[in-house]
């Protein structure tokens, strides 16, 4: 099992030098499977550059959806964190104050049509009573998520409702990984959501820090495989290589889009994905059925191989023959059969036709008819004359 897996570094990209050898390793989770134009266009800041990425495939996706959780993570952590957890308070810590209820935060995913998202969940902000963060986020076509700072009252208001929802707390001691939840409808394709329609709106999270970059253009006939060639080119002359699993062809490329535009929650999308990696893990790992195709034979074993057909057929040649088949020299050193009449196995005479003879009465023949017919022609034509 150990041998037909593919190795863990199948699945990590790789920073290599001029001479192609591993520098680093990285996780390629956000990398672009599809850039854009790459064997012409790339965008270059303080020497590093970099390809465009096409914001559609599994890890442009992912890229999104971690930048969100940052910006979540910077506007909620300096509110609800600190840099040790407050102690419980007991017999020997009196003084020390309990929490408050208004330092928890919690997620409520609430299930309904896309159609309906955003009426609910104005009508829920139009209630304050309710506590909640400004701001809607879809986690699919079924359902969307907001945040609130108490559970109670929305919960009974969502049952008096009738709408099926889930309330989970926020773990802030998780860093960026407390929002996966919650940015978890990036990983749905906007063909999934349709047009015009977003798949997030907050106000008041930190702005996103903005770099400007360069575009080059490169010139014509410049080779690029999207498979294999790289994504980054460092100041240092390295280059960031893709993972090997990623040897798909453009027909897979096809079918990947198409899946991920019918997945309409991000269950549906990491089911997706995973996929798609073990697709990719049994195409690049070979199969221990099939030999490994030979190299091209030299000149020296090409001479051994003939001169061993030649031996080998030299013995064939020389091979005694059996004597149970070998005719007895008794009897004039043949085999003997019994007497037959001429008349009991052949005619007595065989006449053989010469084939100029044949080919010549054929044409006669075929001359013959031809005249008739236009014997016959001639008179209907005529009126029998």
């Amino acid at each position: 099992m150990a041998a037909a897996a593919a190795s863990a570094g199948a699945f990590a990209a790789t920073w290599r030098d001029s001479k192609d050898s591993v520098v680093a390793t990285t996780w390629g989770g956000t990398m672009c499977w599809f850039p854009r134009k790459p064997w012409r266009l790339r965008i270059a800041h303080d020497g590093f550059e970099h390809v465009l990425r096409c914001r559609e495939c599994p890890g442009c996706l992912e890229f999104e959806r971690r930048r969100l959780a940052d910006r979540l993570h910077a506007k909620y952590s300096a509110q609800f964190t600190r840099s040790r957890p407050l102690p419980e308070p007991s017999l020997h810590n009196i003084s020390a104050r309990k929490r408050t209820k208004s330092e928890a935060l919690f997620l409520v995913r609430i299930y309904a049509p896309l159609l309906r998202h955003a009426r609910i969940c104005h009508a829920l902000h139009r209630r304050p009573g309710l506590e909640l963060e400004p701001g809607m986020y879809r986690l699919g076509t079924t359902s969307f998520a907001v945040l609130a700072r108490s559970r109670t009252h929305l919960r009974d208001a969502l049952l008096r409702a009738g709408l099926e929802h889930r309330i989970e707390p926020i773990r802030f001691s998780r860093g960026r990984r407390a929002w996966r939840s919650i940015t978890a409808g990036i990983a749905v394709s906007r063909e999934a959501y349709g047009e015009q329609v977003k798949r997030w709106y907050v106000k008041g999270l930190p702005a996103v820090e903005k770099q400007s970059w360069d575009v080059i253009r490169m010139g014509k006939g410049s080779h690029y495989q999207r498979t294999s060639s790289p994504r980054a080119w460092s100041r240092d002359n390295l280059v960031l290589v893709p993972p090997e699993l990623w040897r798909m062809r453009r027909v897979d490329r096809r079918e990947l889009l198409a899946s991920m535009a019918k997945a309409c929650s991000p269950e549906a999308a990491a089911f997706v994905t995973s996929v798609v990696s073990s697709l990719a893990q049994k195409l690049s790992t070979p199969s221990p059925v099939i030999a490994p195709a030979a190299g091209r034979p030299n000149r020296e074993a090409m001479m051994k191989a003939y001169e061993h057909a030649a031996r080998a057929a030299t013995a064939r040649t020389d091979v005694p023959s059996d004597p149970i088949l070998t005719p007895s020299p008794l009897g004039g050193g043949g085999y003997t059969s019994s007497e037959h009449s001429q008349g009991e196995l052949l005619p007595e005479k065989v006449s053989i036709e010469p084939k100029e003879d044949s080919k010549q009465r054929r044409l006669e023949r075929e001359r013959r008819l031809l005249a008739e017919q236009l014997e016959r022609l001639r008179k209907k034509i005529m009126g029998g004359k």
